[in-house]
């Protein structure tokens, strides 16, 4: 064997120090930060998000959850006001809709949030309605479990 293709072995063989378990990891962490932003054209401030990750966590999620000011304003919160308009509901069940659907269709393996613009997923709610005309129907809406990375943790963002 010559020595150009001894070095060539060498350099792409098994003693390959090129491509190292550091880089990979490095690699990994790269890929997972990408995955982990909101689709292109939509920005999230964590300012404008409720923290559900302890009833979230009883749902089956193993890391903090948040949901968008709007899906918490329209999907969650009900008020006193809202019930002598709309009828009785109650915020944690209502909670529990909005964070049930996509943990059990990730538990299933029926969804993943590891794609870039993250699991889409469908409930019925009674949508919240500040105009005070009655809605007695649940509408079926859509929503969105995107990855993020807050406070260098892989955390999940439920958003319209």
């Amino acid at each position: 064997m010559s020595t150009d293709t001894q070095k060539k072995q060498d350099e792409f063989g098994a003693n390959n120090k090129i491509f190292t378990k550091e880089k990979a990891d490095r690699a990994r962490e790269i890929l997972r930060r990408k995955l982990c932003q909101p689709p292109p054209g939509e920005s999230l401030h964590m300012a404008q998000t409720v923290d559900v990750t302890e009833a979230a966590s009883e749902a089956g999620f193993s890391c903090p959850v948040y949901v968008t000011e709007e899906v918490w304003d329209r999907c969650v919160k009900w008020s006193e006001a809202d019930k002598n308009r709309q009828g009785y509901q109650e915020e944690d069940a209502r909670l529990w809709d909005v964070l049930f659907a996509p943990a059990l269709k990730m538990r299933f393996g029926l969804g993943s949030v590891d794609v870039p613009g993250g699991m889409d997923y469908e409930i019925y709610c009674i949508l919240r309605d500040e105009n005070g005309t009655r809605d007695d129907g649940a509408s079926l809406i859509r929503l969105r479990v995107v990855p993020v990375y807050v406070a260098d943790k892989d955390s999940l963002v439920i958003m319209f």
